[in-house]
């Protein structure tokens, strides 16, 4: 288990400490080492955040945030992915050099050559976000079946927030601590909050089997579903 956060702005001076509090409240989900990246956008800066527990590769070779030379795209990264070693084949046979042993880097360059559709080649759980150097965008996807969670916000200010826990993201201090009436009635009805909503205003859940494109100015351009149940096996 691993923890992702992160923070887009438009801003020329971002907020104070945002992914370093929302990184340190995630400590407990990779006490293996933490790490943070600013990276400039043009209109204002992203920064990636992690915390690492190290499975695979124990070397500082696979820590994170990871910059991949070749196209200059930062990931985070969260999960196992199971079929990684055949991917890497793959890649290797199209020219793709590693410098980890890592999964993280396997879905790093993965999307580097296939770009969205890499997840639909990931076998396994995840919840990822890849900042897109050459498109100037910030990639976001989660796992099939939602193992991995995911938490996405917009604050007041127009910045986009996301991070591993919904107690991290309210750490950073950007998110407005205010109960989503809708949810709270949800959740007596039913005995939980039906996704993407949470219950905190304003923040959401990217729903398994999906993928989210957000813009340098911190605007979700594009959500996409790339993945549903078969239908043989969902009407069984």
């Amino acid at each position: 288990m691993c923890g992702i956060s992160g923070l887009l702005t438009s801003k020329t001076a971002p907020p104070h400490r945002v992914v370093e509090k929302m990184v340190e409240a995630q400590v407990h989900r990779g006490p293996d080492h933490s790490g943070m990246k600013r990276i400039p956008t043009g209109e204002g800066e992203c920064r990636l955040g992690s915390n690492r527990l190290s499975i695979l590769d124990l070397s500082s070779a696979g820590h994170m945030p990871m910059v991949d030379p070749q196209t200059g795209n930062t990931i985070v990264y969260n999960g196992e992915i199971y079929n990684f070693r055949e991917l890497r084949r793959e890649l290797q046979a199209c020219g793709e050099t590693f410098h980890s042993a890592s999964d993280t880097e396997v879905v790093l360059k993965a999307y580097g050559r296939w770009g969205c559709e890499s997840v639909k080649r990931f076998r396994g759980m995840f919840a990822l976000a890849i900042w897109d150097q050459h498109r100037r965008e910030l990639f976001l996807a989660r796992d099939r079946l939602g193992k991995k969670p995911l938490y996405t916000c917009q604050d007041s200010t127009g910045d986009f927030l996301f991070a591993s826990e919904l107690r991290s993201l309210l750490a950073g201090g950007s998110v407005t601590r205010r109960i989503d009436p809708l949810s709270l009635e949800a959740f007596l009805f039913n005995g939980f909050v039906i996704a993407p909503r949470t219950m905190v205003e304003g923040v959401r859940s990217l729903l398994p089997g999906h993928w989210m494109r957000v813009d340098s100015k911190g605007r979700i351009v594009e959500v996409c579903r790339y993945w549903r149940l078969p239908r043989d096996v969902a009407s069984s």
